[in-house]
């Protein structure tokens, strides 16, 4: 018997006018950095790192300059890299056996912080790129490496229920914005999360054990009703991974609290046996199709970027 995940995708073409007090972040992948370069490993240890970024430390395409970090890691344990820095903006790339590659910017809506939390896939020596967002930047940073608990942190929640909380009260986080929740997911389920508030504007962040994270601000869905609100949000992903995932909600601009909602609904992975075909699944002999691209702009000359409505 052999497990099979489909992803079917929506063709929307998004354009999403941008205010002039929205907070942003780049694209991961705008800033590439080079795929070898011939410079000093520093050792990283569990806890904070210090150092700083000086003019004389080598530099990659997007001209930032950059440090490189080596730890040794494992799977029994969940861990976040976190770069913090009054300095610059900071920029994270950790790399690590078979190939992984996970970076951020900015880990969350307003924050410039650059965070990756997951879990280690094998184990061995893993690097952390530390850089800036912006060309030529310089100046102190903290480079923290906290092992987390496998079992997540926050208000627990099962898929296919519901859960109220209280943003400012509930699952918050020491240095970290929002309410935190998590609950346990399957890999090849593809799950919804609709987040409805009538205190304040909804953000989204789910954050998956392998790095992967979704973020969404405005679903512009008033709910089967219309009770709701378009400023509401929703992630709807099919989760590459089995494990515990955690839904941060965070108000937008920053500002706000109060209760909120989470509805949440999942589709099992779908299982071949032999040669059948699973119902109702597109594509040549059940193996699915493309069907759109996801397609917007998160990027404005004069405007503030966006969240959630063009990543």
């Amino acid at each position: 018997m052999r497990a099979f995940t489909a992803s079917i995708f929506a063709l929307i073409l998004a354009a999403c006018g941008g205010s002039p007090n929205a907070t942003g972040t780049t694209p991961l992948g705008v800033t590439d950095l080079p795929p070898d370069a011939a410079v000093a490993r520093r050792p990283a240890q569990m806890g904070v790192n210090q150092a700083s970024l000086a003019s004389t430390d080598p530099i990659n395409d997007g001209r930032a300059h950059y440090h490189v970090w080596r730890i040794d890691l494992d799977p029994s344990q969940r861990v976040r890299v976190q770069m913090t820095s009054r300095a610059i903006d900071p920029l994270l790339e950790v790399r690590g056996p078979n190939g992984l590659h996970l970076r951020n910017d900015d880990a969350f809506p307003g924050m410039l912080d650059a965070i990756v939390d997951f879990v280690p896939p094998v184990a061995g020596s893993y690097e952390i790129w530390a850089t800036s967002f912006g060309a030529g930047s310089t100046g102190d940073y903290v480079l923290s490496i906290t092992p987390r608990d496998p079992a997540g942190v926050g208000v627990p929640f099962q898929l296919g229920g519901d859960v109220t909380a209280v943003l400012g009260q509930d699952g918050m986080q020491e240095g970290l914005p929002g309410t935190w929740l998590r609950f346990e997911g399957t890999a090849g389920s593809v799950v919804r999360l609709r987040v409805t508030s009538q205190a304040f504007d909804t953000i989204a962040t789910l954050v998956g054990p392998g790095g992967q994270t979704w973020v969404n601000d405005d679903a512009n869905d008033v709910g089967p009703d219309g009770s709701e609100r378009s400023l509401d949000s929703t992630i709807v992903a099919a989760l590459p991974d089995t494990g515990v995932y955690q839904l941060v909600v965070t108000p937008y601009g920053g500002q706000g609290g109060g209760p909120f909602r989470v509805r949440s609904s999942a589709r099992p992975p779908i299982v071949l046996t032999g040669s059948g075909r699973p119902e109702g699944l597109a594509g040549p002999n059940g193996g699915g199709r493309l069907l759109g691209v996801y397609a917007g702009i998160t990027a404005y000359q004069n405007q503030g970027q966006l969240y959630g409505c063009a990543d």
